[in-house]
């Protein structure tokens, strides 16, 4: 799938949601630290590219368009936290100054 040819918002993070859900649970299983496993490092970058082009985006938009940026960057963290890439999840919530961290990936 070609994720970066697609345009960034909603539709990229349901295509992203689809893929994750196809990821075998047992994958994520007995992970030790923060890190997933390295096959899927790519698709952490490109999450965390997602996360800050959207935040590009929303620079200079209406308010409503800022709030539904803001979430899209929280529904991006929550993702990177079930695929167990917590060091990237942490990198995103800091870099957008997500206070609900703890809270987001607790509830993944």
């Amino acid at each position: 799938m070609a994720f970066q040819n697609s345009e960034y918002g909603d539709d990229s993070i349901k295509k992203v949601q689809n893929v994750i859900n196809c990821f075998p649970k047992q994958w994520f299983m007995n992970l030790k630290g923060e890190r997933t496993i390295s096959q899927l490092e790519n698709f952490c970058r490109y999450l965390v590219h997602l996360a800050d082009t959207i935040y590009r985006n929303s620079i200079g938009c209406s308010d409503v368009e800022k709030r539904n940026a803001r979430e899209n960057i929280k529904q991006i963290i929550k993702l990177l936290a079930s695929i167990r890439a917590l060091d990237h999840a942490t990198s995103v919530a800091s870099d957008h100054n997500v206070k609900e961290f703890k809270s987001l990936i607790e509830g993944k």
